[in-house]
């Protein structure tokens, strides 16, 4: 079986092929939304301006066009990259959780069938006392185990506030 942190990193690398394909894809698209609209503005300045101006207008336009193009595709990767930081620790913190809630519910289930092979046979409360319900072990084992995810989700939102701090940021 994997190791949690064997999964952390195949679910990372698995990300990060994603988010690289989207920014080349973005990077794609914003060429040739930028080549549609140069050549509708060519044809339109070519009928009303002389051609050496048409084509100082049409440099300066691209190296503007370029840069920011670039700009957007380094934002979007950026923030692409801080939302798969914020997954993967995510997911990563659910496989602990529910591993932790597994470990437990063998451990309860072993502790039942222990102490049910170790129980008196005599059932009768002593003279002068009161008998309680006993709580089921499985209600402390979930109970330890919602502290466990909560104690866990503790220490993965600093983590997560920084992620959303730097997606603040990088928003135009």
């Amino acid at each position: 079986m994997y190791s949690v942190e064997t999964f952390e990193r195949q679910i990372f690398a698995v990300m990060e092929t994603l988010v690289d394909a989207a920014v080349s894809e973005l990077g794609r698209l914003l060429e040739e939304h930028w080549a549609e609209s140069v050549m509708a503005t060519a044809a339109a300045q070519q009928r009303s301006a002389p051609a050496a101006e048409t084509a100082v207008k049409s440099e300066e336009e691209e190296r503007e066009v370029t840069q920011s193009n670039k700009a957007i595709t380094n934002k979007f990767a950026s923030l692409m990259e801080a939302w798969t930081k914020v997954a993967v620790e995510k997911i990563s913190m659910m496989l602990k959780v529910s591993m932790s809630e597994a470990e437990d519910g063998l451990a309860v289930e072993q502790r039942v069938e222990s102490n049910d092979k170790t129980k008196q046979t005599s059932m009768k409360p002593r003279a002068g006392r009161r008998v309680r319900p006993k709580k089921h072990k499985s209600e402390s084992a979930a109970r330890s185990s919602r502290q466990r995810r909560k104690k866990i989700e503790r220490e993965l939102k600093p983590a997560t506030a920084a992620a959303a701090d730097s997606e603040s940021v990088i928003k135009p």
